[in-house]
């Protein structure tokens, strides 16, 4: 059983919220860390995974590189086909801009929500510990592709 959620912060960036904090398992050392990252993502829109078409932006998250923290593989889901409306309003909604852009490829992405999973180990106890983590996505609706966003969060470590 887990310890509850701490250090929780959140950001906002195109209708996309960003949340992440940090959990303690109660079996391991207290520098053995796990950070989450949840992504709510609006009905309607989508944020493209990897391989994003050409010119667009895959979800990428992971830790900002600091000398206390050792960070280890992030555990990320794998994107979903992403079906999208043949037709729209716009002439360079999403579906069209995607195929300007990368061809005829299968475009893979996520809607609706994804968590994604850093474990991380603390280098020491000297001082403050903080971990920032990186959160670089474009999200998309049948209108338009925003310009890909970068976020950062800060996780202050107890």
């Amino acid at each position: 059983m887990s310890e509850p959620r701490r250090g929780r912060v959140e950001a906002q960036r195109h209708g996309v919220f960003v949340d992440a904090w940090v959990e303690t398992p109660s079996d391991a050392s207290i520098l053995d860390r796990t950070a989450h990252v949840a992504l709510r993502i609006p009905f309607g829109v989508h944020i493209y995974g990897a391989p994003a078409p050409r010119g667009l932006t895959a979800l990428e998250i992971g830790l900002v590189p600091k000398d206390d923290v050792q960070a280890g593989a992030a555990s990320i889901p794998a994107p979903r086909p992403l079906h999208l409306p043949d037709a729209n309003p716009s002439p360079f909604g999403a579906r069209e801009m995607a195929l300007l852009f990368g061809g005829s490829q299968e475009m893979v992405g996520y809607e609706d929500q994804v968590e994604v999973v850093l474990p991380f180990t603390v280098q020491g106890w000297a001082q403050p510990v903080t971990v920032d983590i990186r959160v670089h996505f474009q999200a998309c609706n049948n209108s338009v592709c925003f310009p890909a966003d970068e976020v950062t969060l800060q996780l202050a470590l107890l």
